[in-house]
């Protein structure tokens, strides 16, 4: 078995006991065969070496002569989970091995090379099942997230559909006359921002070659019982080769449990009259990295489709990514990047009123990496962008552990070098003064729009 060796961040102090070691596999390996006992003691580990601020140091490159690779404990938002630090990549066959040109929110190793780690979907469809037994249409109620659960070196495929769609309908850019503020409520959408309607713009649109959106895809939870019922059993030759499929892309409002399984909730009126939709998820569902307590309401992607041996079309996978609110569906990362969101989306309409500056101040909300002028890969959370190409960066901060602001500041140090990039702020909801960041962003937009 692997050896893990406990590292005091300036050399090896002794070897992890194996039964660590092996917890620590197979919550967070390449292959997830964990277990509630191998959680718990997963956890307990990483929270120990937290503790004592130690890192791991893995020994799947013996006769290196430039060190081992090196993970670090790592806490968001309450959950531990490993942080793979740059420098040194494990070797191929090694569980905890993962392509460094492959950025994500889960691991935040910059990679320095490549192209955005996720771009468009894989080949040129949408349909992610694959013609026989999808390994993801397994684990009853299975989410991705949990104390010491296993981290993916790349986003679920869902969620790939998910960001696609969502930058191609326009619904990670907001504008000043896109937001209602009143005084004291939360930012909402304005009528003239049809964030809903945007997404009749994917009916229009080809899923897979020869699938066009009609037979395959549903954007209302409502409706989703009915096409699984009934257009996508009338539609069963009309896949073009595919494995019979479907896709659901829309909103909800919470995750429930019934039993072993994950269910999608909508609630709300249509017609005034009050409708509840509930649909179960017979398989994975996965959230953002590794944040489990962000509450809804969701942007949601779902593969739908037949379980072996059943001609019944359900959900087999989904994945789930927080959103502003229900009026204004513009994605984030956590509840606490929806309060920075907040006090952004309040002070595009300020600056936009003619008596204040009369500037013109999109809010976008990256899902794709873009590239430092040096070649590196990285996310801000947000960006102001003015009309003359000019933008700010905007990060939430989540928290003062160490080794999280030795990343952020590392990470940021990329995020400086996007082009167009004149400023960079950081915010902490809660801990922050809200007027003093309200502000610094005044001045920064005045002197840079």
């Amino acid at each position: 078995m692997l050896t893990l060796d406990v590292h005091d961040r300036t050399k090896v102090i002794s070897a992890l006991p194996d039964v660590e070691t092996a917890a620590l596999i197979a919550c967070f390996g390449s292959v997830a065969e964990s277990s509630d006992e191998l959680e718990h003691l997963a956890g307990r580990t990483l929270a120990r070496l937290r503790d004592q601020r130690q890192w791991l140091a893995c020994r799947c490159m013996p006769g290196s002569t430039d060190g081992p690779p090196l993970m670090a404990p790592r806490q968001r938002e309450g959950v531990l989970h490993i942080f793979r630090l740059a420098g040194k990549p494990h070797a191929g066959g090694c569980p905890f091995y993962r392509d460094l040109n492959d950025s994500s929110a889960d691991t935040g190793v910059a990679s320095s090379g490549g192209g955005h780690s996720i771009l468009q979907p894989a080949g040129d469809s949408w349909l992610i099942l694959d013609r026989n037994r999808d390994a993801g249409d397994a684990g009853e109620g299975e989410e991705s997230a949990g104390p010491a659960s296993k981290p993916r070196s790349r986003p679920p495929s869902l969620a790939v559909v998910l960001f696609t769609a969502l930058e191609a309908i326009g619904l990670t850019r907001v504008r000043p006359d896109e937001i209602r503020s009143v005084r004291g409520q939360p930012p909402m959408a304005s009528p003239v921002a049809n964030h809903y309607k945007r997404l009749r713009q994917l009916e229009s649109r080809a899923i897979a070659p020869g699938v066009p959106w009609s037979i395959a895809g549903c954007t209302y939870l409502p409706a989703l019982g009915r096409f699984m019922a009934h257009t996508l059993p009338a539609h069963f030759g009309d896949f073009n080769g595919h494995r019979p499929q479907g896709l659901f892309l829309g909103m909800i409002q919470s995750i429930e449990r019934e039993g072993t399984s994950a269910v999608l909730h909508w609630q709300g009126k249509v017609a005034d009259v009050l409708t509840d939709a509930r649909i179960p998820v017979y398989g994975s569902l996965k959230r953002f990295g590794a944040v489990r307590d962000a509450a809804g309401p969701f942007w949601c992607a779902a593969a739908i489709g037949q379980r072996l041996g059943e001609s019944e079309f359900r959900v087999l996978q989904a994945y789930v990514h927080p959103v502003h609110s229900k009026s204004l569906l513009f994605p984030v990362d956590s509840n606490l990047e929806r309060l920075t969101a907040r006090i952004l989306l309040d002070q595009l309409s300020y600056w936009s009123k003619p008596n204040t500056l009369n500037a013109l101040v999109t809010l976008i909300k990256p899902v794709f990496d873009l590239q430092s002028a040096d070649g590196t890969w990285c996310r801000p959370d947000f960006i102001l962008e003015f009309d003359n190409g000019r933008q700010i960066v905007v990060e939430t901060m989540g928290r003062d552990d160490p080794v999280y602001l030795a990343d952020k500041e590392r990470m940021q140090a990329f995020m400086r070098g996007i082009p167009g990039t004149v400023d960079l702020v950081t915010y902490r909801p809660g801990i922050d003064d809200e007027a003093e960041f309200r502000r610094t962003l005044t001045t920064l937009v005045r002197t840079h729009a």
